[in-house]
């Protein structure tokens, strides 16, 4: 499946939206790269959370993240 990378602006800030297949690995290497020791979100719907719980949450272990659906 084709990764998707959507960048969404307003008035005060940019959020960038990854949708697809092992969206994770694209994750975690924008975040290295970006956002290294700061708190981090990932907000998805209950069917992806109970699919990709445990691999979402050991990819990004290291960064602590928070997940919510």
């Amino acid at each position: 499946m084709e990764q998707i990378k959507i960048e969404i602006q307003n008035k005060n800030k940019e959020y960038r939206v990854f949708i697809g297949a092992s969206a994770t690995e694209l994750i975690e290497k924008f975040i290295k790269e970006n956002h290294k020791g700061k708190k981090i979100v990932i907000i998805t719907d209950d069917n992806i959370k109970n699919i990709c719980k445990n691999s979402i949450v050991k990819s990004l272990k290291s960064m602590n993240p928070y997940l919510i659906s």
